[in-house]
Formats: structure tokens, sequence, C-alpha cells
């Protein structure tokens, strides 16, 4: 259990506690404002990344620990492209931009594999997972109606693993995430049919 363990990203004042709530309360609040197809939501997003970066590192899933440094700079793309209009509308995807992407997640799990050669409980999981929030992060910055169905798959898995931790702030907040997830798919769904329409 990862609240008995100490590491050396745990700073003494600080308990793993806090970490997950922090985590928690950035990331419902980022979920939200991006289903509100809201530009605020990128810095809350970065605030996120480093604090689920941190408590995904005290569960050893260093997978999913990198992949939160690697959604930092994909949300940094995406606040970027919102603002200066490259992302100018919420649509979907086309097949070949989609299946390219999974693709290109493919590749970056097996690379990842290459290098982490030792499965060991969620290690396999942590990968995949991994590869899968990339390609969320991805496609949000993207403003493609798929990233929600990415993400309700993900969030959806992750509650079970928080589960097995027993990580109680993230169960609730994978939870939330799985609802926010309903509602920001309906949102933008509702937007791609017709740009003019405000998400509400």
């Amino acid at each position: 259990m990862c609240y008995n363990k100490t590491t050396f990203l745990d700073l003494g004042y600080i308990v793993i506690e806090y970490i997950d709530l922090f985590a928690t309360v950035t990331g419902v609040l980022s979920v939200y404002l991006s289903s509100k197809n809201l530009t605020q939501h990128w810095p809350v997003t970065v605030l996120s990344c480093f604090f689920a970066a941190w408590l995904f590192a005290c569960l050893d899933m260093y997978a999913n620990c990198f992949v939160q440094a690697v959604s930092c700079v994909l949300s940094l793309k995406g606040w970027f492209s919102w603002q200066v209009g490259k992302a100018s509308h919420v649509r979907w995807a086309s097949n070949r931009e989609f299946l390219f992407s999974i693709l290109a997640i493919i590749i970056f799990t097996l690379f990842v594999q290459g290098i982490y050669r030792t499965f060991y409980e969620l290690a396999l999981f942590d990968l995949i997972a991994a590869g899968f929030l990339i390609l969320g992060m991805y496609s949000l910055g993207r403003r493609w109606v798929q990233s929600w169905f990415v993400f309700l798959f993900l969030d959806s898995c992750y509650i079970f693993i928080m589960i097995h931790h027993g990580m109680v702030f993230s169960i609730l907040k994978y939870a939330m995430y799985v609802y926010l997830a309903q509602n920001g798919a309906r949102s933008w769904s509702r937007l791609a049919r017709n740009p003019q329409l405000v998400a509400a």
C-alpha cells in the first residue's frame, strides 16, 4: 500500500493523502472546464498533471508518471492551439486521423515496453493506460469529440486500479471523471453538429 511507503518524492511534512486530494481537486476542475469548451482549463490541467505525476510515482506507476510530463507539454501545445485558433472548433476526427493516432500510441507502448521488460502486477495496464492518456490529451488539444470516449474508457479502468491501491480520493476523482466525460461527449457532440452553440 502506498500509504505505508516512503519514497524520495515524499516530503516529510506532505503525506500521500494530500497529494491525492490536490490531484483530485485540480483534475476534476480541469475536466469540468474542458467539458465546457473553456480555454481556462489548460493552466489547471498543467497543475493537475504535476500532482498526478507525483501520485503515480508513489504508486510505482512510472509509465503514467512519465506520461503526465508529456501531458504537460501537450497541454501547453493545446493551450496555444486554442488561443491562436489552430483548433478553432469542436469536430469529429476523421477515421484516418484517429486510426493514425491509435497506431502512434501502439508504437509508444511497444517502445516503453522495450525499456521496462519486467512486467509486475499492474505494469502492463500502466503502459497501456499511459498510451491512451496521451491519445486523450492529444485529441483534446485538437478538439476532437473522440477524446471524451477515450477518457470515458480510461477513467472507468482507473477506478478499479485505484480501488486496488486504496486511494480513496482518486476513486472518487475517477468516478467524477466518468460522469464529466459523459457530459463532455454529449456537449461536444452537439457543438460538432452546430459550432454556433455554446457548451452548456
